[in-house]
């Protein structure tokens, strides 16, 4: 795991980190300048890889309290919310991807426009989410104190409560700065300019065509 976050996303964000230092010492003036949101946006994906890496280490965290961890957090709490954690993974996924189209040259109103209904829609899942944890949460509450509860919930551990709530928290972090990011880019002057029309018009008239 540890690998395929440093070749997929740091290594990735490194190269282009030293692209964009190179780059902007020779362009200084005019249309080949790099744009203000290049490194803004850089900064912000370098704060989710931060967040991304918390994620990882809470994953492979070894337990420390009870000394094991037992299945009980995935039988009674992550399999009853399969889909609709599904669903906002999905959803995340998706709006990476209607934002790195509005850092690319296909850009279009109708792209920006796509980057906030899937931030309503995120948001939304999200609430969703939320509202049938609480249910989970509460339905093995009940469990716990029954008079007859699983042996899964009789044997759970200090060390299950700990990776789960640290596994939801770290989860919820990755999320706000991936919506912050994408929310950023579409606020940007020159994305907007670029993604309404009118930097081709703009470009075409500062070349002279």
């Amino acid at each position: 795991m540890v690998g395929l976050l440093e070749k997929r996303v740091a290594a990735p964000l490194v190269g282009v980190q030293a692209t964009l230092a190179r780059e902007t010492v020779l362009w200084t003036k005019g249309v080949l300048v790099m744009p203000k949101v290049v490194g803004a946006t850089l900064r912000a994906m370098q704060v989710l890889l931060d967040r991304l890496s918390a994620l990882q280490m809470m994953l492979m965290q070894r337990p420390v309290l009870s000394g094991q961890y037992t299945s009980a957090p995935y039988h009674h709490m992550l399999q009853p919310l399969d889909s609709f954690v599904m669903a906002v993974m999905n959803s995340a996924i998706k709006l990476g991807g209607v934002t790195a189209e509005v850092l690319s040259e296909r850009c279009t109103q109708a792209s920006l426009d796509a980057v906030h209904a899937e931030i309503r829609q995120l948001e939304s899942l999200r609430a969703e989410l939320r509202r049938n944890y609480i249910r989970v949460f509460h339905q093995f509450r009940l469990e716990v104190k029954s008079e007859s509860p699983s042996s899964q919930a009789v044997h759970r551990t200090a060390d299950d409560s700990v990776r789960y709530l640290s596994f939801l928290f770290a989860a919820s972090n990755v999320l706000d700065k991936a919506t912050l990011l994408a929310k950023s880019v579409c606020a940007d002057e020159w994305v907007q300019t670029r993604c309404q029309s009118r930097w081709r018009a703009n470009m075409q008239a500062w070349l002279g065509l």
